[in-house]
């Protein structure tokens, strides 16, 4: 017998991963991304032109997918020009810790931005 509509629903599918940022003096929780924020990243990587949009790309997937102990974002969209001010250091190393945790190499980002 197959899942139920409850079991995949109460899945708990979502497992953060520590990370450890020296630089901002401790760990720093991040996960996979909900299907709602991976198609509101996908989005974003297209600007109001219809041209690739790359700026802040990595403090973008720090916004989207770094978590608090509950597993909610503790990032707005509002915040990614702010993270984006940050050392490129602590941003890099956990956009890479993302961006293996979502599959997400050059080629998934560049057919993200063509859709």
């Amino acid at each position: 017998m197959g899942l139920s509509r409850e079991d995949i629903l109460n899945a708990q599918d979502r497992q953060p991963v520590v990370v450890s940022v020296p630089e901002w003096g401790g760990d720093v929780l991040v996960t996979t991304m909900t299907g709602a924020d991976r198609d509101a990243f996908n989005l974003s990587l297209v600007g109001p032109d219809g041209e690739r949009n790359t700026k802040a790309i990595s403090a973008r997937l720090v916004a989207f997918c770094t978590v608090d102990e509950s597993g909610n974002r503790i990032f707005a969209d509002e915040d990614i020009e702010a993270l984006s001010l940050k050392s490129w250091q602590p941003i890099e190393r956990l956009a890479q810790a993302i961006m293996t945790l979502n599959r997400l190499g050059d080629a998934e980002l560049e057919d993200a931005e063509k859709n």
